[in-house]
């Protein structure tokens, strides 16, 4: 008996093979609705997760925001949020002002915390619950890198 009990405690205390390599988080669009990521993954099994982490005083990051925008159009497992380090009464202008139909805030950067994020604009690579890559800055060759990782 004690080494079944053994055996259970040591399962919980790490993560299943399954289980994503971070922490689950609650995402607040600018209106205030909450979604559970961990949700979302289990939602949606096939798709490649896209989270640009913005802000709105980022000149880079509105460059990038549509580029996105159209690359999710032109991919169907590519899912895109992105996440303002801002409140939603500044985020939601700004978002909207790129064509963003869902705008997401972080203002106290309980997410950007689990990522490590630490400038903008930020994107995190995710599939299957795992990270596949993690890409600062604007640039031609994160752009070509994200394109190979949702050819996979």
């Amino acid at each position: 008996m004690k080494k079944i009990l053994l055996v259970l405690i040591l399962l919980f205390q790490f993560p299943l093979y399954s289980d994503p390599e971070f922490q689950n988080f609650a995402l607040y669009d600018v209106e205030g609705n909450r979604q559970v990521f961990y949700g979302i993954l289990k939602e949606n099994p096939g798709k490649i997760f896209v989270l640009n982490f913005t802000s709105v005083d980022c000149v880079p990051c509105k460059k990038e925001i549509p580029e996105l925008m159209d690359l999710e159009k032109k991919t169907s497992h590519m899912k895109l949020f992105c996440i303002f380090g801002e409140a939603g009464n500044l985020a939601k202008p700004v978002g909207k002002s790129l064509g963003l139909s869902t705008i997401y805030s972080d203002p106290v950067e309980n997410i950007q915390k689990i990522f490590g994020v630490k400038s903008y604009p930020t994107t995190v690579v995710i599939h299957k619950g795992k990270i596949l890559s993690t890409l600062v800055g604007y640039n031609e060759e994160n752009t070509k890198l994200l394109k190979k990782l949702l050819d996979k």
